[in-house]
């Protein structure tokens, strides 16, 4: 009777969070997956199956090279994201409880303002008549403000990084908070140097962290669409941007769904592939040797 009770309670608490996301979440995914075989007609929509839409894709040479440029966007913001967050969260790992409320504090900030507003900050920065161009040209640097800055996939790089680092250095001081003070000591003792301690150490344990603030800030900016509208230019096209057109302006929704399942085939790869660079999945066991202290798949 116990048992069965827990099971029932265990299904009441499951099921409101169940439901909705069957509701908001797989279906409206199998709805577009749906529309991805249909193909759009002269204001009507053809309910034909055919994989005429996913054969466009990529017989058009404009959706291969917009998807290569998000995703070379899109690593470049996350390679970017872990090279500076994770000195960041080491850092307030390693601070007081005080010092460590406030600096976390002051990530979760800029979480609380608009996101465009952040992105319309960065065109005042980078554009010809902004702050850099206003202080090189101040101090003789250069004689007429440099227009490459704004409009460009660099501009777009750079905003997202900005606007996407809490999401890659939360999850990563997490990871570094859970790792046991005893491990580094250990390895310490046993005459292993700081830098080989943490290499050896403290960054094998916080790679699940790694893993989950890089899959984060990988999937929101190939995704993207405000930063490739507002800094990208045409040069800076998105495929998010790319979509948002098809289901707009063209008013062609099974391409813009194909696009869609194109783009998270695409993120799914890039997903796995990351793990499997993280090394999960695998069973780790740490040895601790004369001078040196390792984790051992």
């Amino acid at each position: 009777m116990t048992r069965g009770r827990t099971l029932l309670a265990r299904g009441a608490l499951t099921l409101p969070g169940a439901l909705w996301t069957l509701l908001l979440v797989v279906l409206p995914l199998g709805v577009l997956f749906l529309y991805s075989f249909y193909t759009a007609g002269f204001f009507e929509i053809d309910h034909t199956l055919s994989l005429h839409n996913y054969r466009n894709l990529f017989s058009d040479p404009v959706f291969p090279k917009v998807l290569w440029r998000t995703v070379r966007v899109a690593v470049v913001v996350t390679l970017a994201c872990a090279l500076i967050g994770f000195p960041i969260a080491l850092r307030l790992a390693r601070a007081g409880p005080r010092a460590r409320v406030l600096g976390t504090l002051a990530l979760m900030v800029p979480l609380w303002s608009n996101y465009l507003v952040k992105i319309y900050s960065w065109k005042a920065v980078l554009g010809t008549n902004g702050a850099i161009n206003y202080v090189l040209e101040k101090i003789g640097l250069i004689s007429h403000p440099l227009g490459f800055l704004l409009y460009d996939t660099n501009a777009v790089a750079i905003a997202l990084t900005s606007a996407l680092l809490p999401f890659m250095v939360l999850p990563i001081l997490t990871a570094l908070e859970r790792i046991p003070p005893s491990m580094t000591e250990a390895a310490t003792d046993l005459y292993s140097s700081p830098r080989r301690a943490f290499w050896t150490v403290t960054l094998p344990l916080a790679r699940r962290g790694i893993l989950a603030g890089a899959s984060f800030v990988l999937v929101m900016s190939m995704g993207d669409i405000i930063a490739s509208d507002q800094l990208g230019g045409p040069s800076g096209l998105l495929v998010g941007r790319l979509i948002f057109n098809q289901f707009g302006a063209s008013d062609d929704w099974p391409a813009g769904a194909a696009m869609s399942y194109a783009l998270i085939a695409v993120m799914l790869l890039l997903l796995f592939l990351t793990a499997r660079l993280a090394g999960l999945g695998t069973r780790e066991r740490m040895t601790l040797t004369g001078g040196d202290a390792r984790l051992e798949a």
